[in-house]
Order: C-alpha cells, then structure tokens, then sequence
C-alpha cells in the first residue's frame, strides 16, 4: 500500500513540475490531471493536500503554485 501510495505520489509532483514549467503555477483542472495519471480525483486531492501540508505548493485562487521545488522533485 505504502509503495503505491508514493508511486502516486511521485506521478502529482512530476505532473505538477512539468505543467508549471518556469511560472510555478499549476492551474490545470483537477480532473482532467486525475484522468491523465489515471488516479480518481478523490486521490489526488489527498496528495495535493499533503503537498500543501508539507509546505512544498501552496494553494491560490487558480490553483496550485510551487513553493520549495527541491522538495517536489525529491517525491519518491
């Protein structure tokens, strides 16, 4: 369980780092980004969170926005 949790888990970070490009902002629906990494969005709320929670994004009014991009890119 533990594995595929941070398989998961690697999948949202390396998702996010590539569609924010150089801005750091991760605007793209939710959904959509669920599908694509073939996640329910449920589940990738819950990372999001815990990404929020662990100070490496931030949420803003459009979406998310990259704050420690070391961290992100450590995700395993």
């Amino acid at each position: 369980m533990n594995a595929a949790l941070g398989s998961s888990e690697k999948k949202v970070a390396n998702h996010i780092l590539r569609v924010a490009g150089n801005t750091g902002l991760f605007t793209r629906n939710q959904r959509m980004a669920a599908e694509t990494l073939r996640m329910s969005y449920r589940h990738m709320h819950r990372i999001l969170k815990k990404f929020v929670d662990e100070g490496m994004i931030e949420r803003i009014k459009s979406g998310y926005k990259i704050i420690d991009y070391d961290r992100l890119r450590s995700v395993r």
